[in-house]
């Protein structure tokens, strides 16, 4: 049985990755086994979502509400663009669990990181098909 994730997870995996970038050690998975998988939760979000803001035109865009605009774009856009929206919803509720709801709300497991690579490979798959900048100016 593995024991609760704690926020202080996130820091040891984050001084892990810090020495072994540093001596060019190999990484591995330990005793906090879920941090990894939330921050791989995390990370298949921000490939997607920083893929399809570039996309967008939208890199230089830094205000908070970032997220919301890109997806919502996307939805206005209809087609392929709203499919993508929707999928980068679905992406960004995931890692906002897996970053801001700890245990017992919520337990991230290998099938929620497993689901978060694929949808967003996906996103990033189906973005590559399509024309950019979508052809509305989608002022939102």
């Amino acid at each position: 049985m593995r024991r609760a994730f704690s926020p202080r997870d996130f820091l040891d995996l984050a001084t892990q990755i810090s020495k072994a970038v540093a001596t060019r050690e190999e990484l591995y998975v330990t005793n906090i086994e879920e941090a990894w998988i939330r921050t791989g939760i995390s990370r298949a979000y921000y490939a997607a979502f920083l893929y399809v803001r570039r996309l967008l035109g939208l890199s230089r865009y830094k205000k908070a509400d970032v997220h919301q605009r890109v997806i919502k774009r996307l939805k206005v856009e209809g087609g392929g663009y709203k499919y993508i929206g929707h999928r980068l919803s679905m992406l960004r509720s995931m890692r906002n669990k897996a970053d801001y709801d700890l245990p017992p709300a919520y337990v991230s497991t290998l099938r929620d990181l497993e689901r978060a690579v694929k949808l967003s490979t996906e996103i990033m798959n189906r973005a590559r098909r399509l024309r950019w900048p979508p052809r509305s100016t989608g002022a939102l």
